[in-house]
């Protein structure tokens, strides 16, 4: 299987709403053999911002699956910061799983996404063969996280987005000037493609979808780091993490998860990316998805020789 460029564009996925969890997510797909690869978007992105590497693990000879999460896109919406705790999230992608018919997937995530797919793999690591994180440390680096004078300058926004409409109406004000400079953030030249831009700016400017991103971050604050700390688990299927080092609002620090509760795990790290290192690199993220599959073959093939 090779990691090679890619011309896929929306067009060329396949498009249906499923129910997972009792919500209707949209997902889109493409690929009809090899391993399932569950990608999860971040904030204040879609399914799109997977493009890149999705077409590539397409042609190396995976199938793939991105949905828009809980409350983005034309996903489903609930109300209330209560409908964006840890279980429900969770709840979502283990219900995704479901509906795509799958036993096992490879589950990917970057940012919020990636949060959840840490999250997700620790209650419940039976359902996913193999993890891939990018850009978002391991949840039992929070604490500490909490606690550093440098990183907490670096994620101010959290408490801001903690006010009541004000995020929403500054994201919105002067056709989503403030929307459009985040997503563009920090952006390796040449490697946003426009028209993802717009898809994504189309994908947060749906009715309600605002308010329902910054309910994550609501609902994290408000169930605070016990709600964390209660759902650590040793994850043991095997995990690479793709951090760019770009990254302004996450300290490169934080990039390798504790071998205690992450021991089967490698780091790879990319000076020439973001904190948008899907996009900045989707050779890089599509060769190491691709990479523990290629593990996984080397270790059965030195088995069967090995065996008397």
């Amino acid at each position: 299987m090779t990691i090679e460029s890619t011309n896929w564009t929306p067009d060329a996925f396949r498009h249906r709403f499923v129910v997972a969890n009792g919500v209707r997510l949209h997902v889109a797909e493409a690929g009809n053999t090899g391993p399932l690869v569950l990608l999860l978007h971040g904030f204040p992105e879609c399914w799109a911002s997977w493009i890149p590497v999705m077409g590539r693990l397409v042609d190396a000879g995976f199938r793939v699956a991105a949905p828009d999460m809980r409350g983005y896109g034309t996903s489903e919406k609930p109300r209330g910061v209560g409908a964006y705790r840890w279980d429900a999230l969770t709840g979502d992608i283990h219900g995704l799983v479901d509906a795509l018919g799958e036993r096992q997937v490879h589950l990917v995530g970057h940012d919020w996404g990636a949060i959840v797919a840490w999250m997700t793999v620790m209650d419940d690591a039976s359902r996913y063969s193999h993890l891939t994180i990018c850009n978002v440390p391991h949840p039992a680096h929070f604490t500490r996280m909490a606690l550093d004078p440098t990183q907490l300058r670096r994620s101010w926004y959290i408490a801001w987005f903690q006010l009541p409409r004000v995020p929403e109406r500054t994201l919105q004000r002067d056709d989503h000037a403030l929307l459009r400079r985040v997503l563009k953030a920090d952006r390796i030249p040449g490697t946003l493609d426009p028209a993802l831009l717009e898809l994504q700016i189309e994908a947060a400017t749906q009715p309600g979808a605002l308010t329902a991103m910054l309910n994550y971050y609501r609902a994290m604050v408000r169930q605070g780091p016990r709600a964390v700390t209660r759902r650590l688990r040793r994850i043991t299927v095997p995990t690479i993490v793709c951090w760019g080092q770009r990254d302004r609002a996450l300290g490169v620090d934080y990039a390798a998860p504790p071998t205690a509760w992450v021991p089967d795990c490698e780091v790879r790290r990319f000076p020439d990316a973001s904190h948008w290192v899907q996009v900045d690199r989707p050779d890089a993220v599509a060769r190491a998805i691709r990479d523990l599959h290629e593990r996984d073959r080397v270790g059965a093939r030195e088995r069967q020789a090995t065996d008397p």
